[in-house]
């Protein structure tokens, strides 16, 4: 028998937190993230969980919902800025 809203024990409804981590100016890869928070814009290097590489501008202020294992600068050295990218997990 599927359960009703009511059957549901607090437990079971709540949604797990979500821990915010800065990128920091590292370049390695990181875990595969549940969302990543832009706090400057700028165009940046996205590589997702899955595979795919892709540039795109990012607008400050936004929560964008990928699953990601690294963000990097468009630039030489890849580096972005300390608190550009908080990463969501």
């Amino acid at each position: 028998m599927a359960k009703s809203l009511q059957d549901w024990t607090l437990e079971e409804a709540v949604t797990p937190a979500i821990k915010g981590v800065d990128r920091g100016t590292d370049t390695d890869a990181f875990g595969p993230t549940r969302a990543i928070h832009c706090n400057a814009t700028d165009t940046y290097e996205i590589t997702f969980s899955g595979g795919g590489v892709i540039d795109m501008e990012l607008k400050s202020g936004t929560v964008y919902p990928f699953s990601v294992t690294n963000v990097l600068e468009i630039s030489a050295s890849g580096a972005i800025d300390a608190d550009d990218i908080t990463l969501l997990y």
